[in-house]
C-alpha cells in the first residue's frame, strides 16, 4: 500500500465511523485487485473538505454500476466474498458524518473512491 498526501488533515468525524469507511474501502480494494499489485491512499484538503482516495488496480467500476454498488445488498462481482453492505455501510456514515462517499466518475483504471469529510475548525 502506498500513502501520499501532504501533511496531517483533521476532520470533523465520529472515530468508529472513520475506521469502519476505511477499513471497507481498504477490504474491497485488497479483494479486487490482482495479487502484489499496489493500492493506493492519497489524502489532502480542498475548500473546506478532507480528501481521501482509495485506488487499487482491479477491473475497476462500470458506469452502469457506479451508483448500484452503494445500494444494500449489491456488489459488483457476485463471485467474490462479502454479502454487499460494506459500500452501503460506508456511505451511510461518510454522510451521517456530513461528508460523501463517491467512486470515480470517469471509470479511469482499477477502483478509484473519493470520501470527503469536513475539516475541523472550517465554517463554510
Amino acid at each position: 500500500m502506498h500513502v501520499a498526501g501532504g501533511g496531517p488533515v483533521t476532520v470533523l468525524a465520529d472515530e468508529t465511523s472513520l475506521r469502519e469507511i476505511l477499513f471497507n474501502l481498504l477490504l474491497n480494494a485488497a479483494k479486487y485487485s490482482p495479487t502484489a499489485t499496489a493500492i493506493e491512499v492519497a489524502v489532502s484538503s480542498e475548500n473546506g473538505s478532507a480528501r481521501l482516495v482509495v485506488r487499487d488496480r482491479g477491473p475497476g467500476v462500470v458506469e452502469a454500476d457506479r451508483e448500484r454498488i452503494f445500494e444494500k445488498y449489491e456488489q459488483v462481482d457476485r463471485g467474490t466474498a462479502g454479502v454487499g453492505l460494506g459500500l452501503y455501510i460506508s456511505r451511510g456514515l461518510a454522510r451521517a458524518n456530513g461528508g460523501e462517499l463517491a467512486v470515480d466518475p470517469t471509470g479511469g483504471p482499477g477502483g478509484w473512491f473519493l470520501l470527503t469529510l469536513p475539516l475541523a475548525g472550517h465554517t463554510s
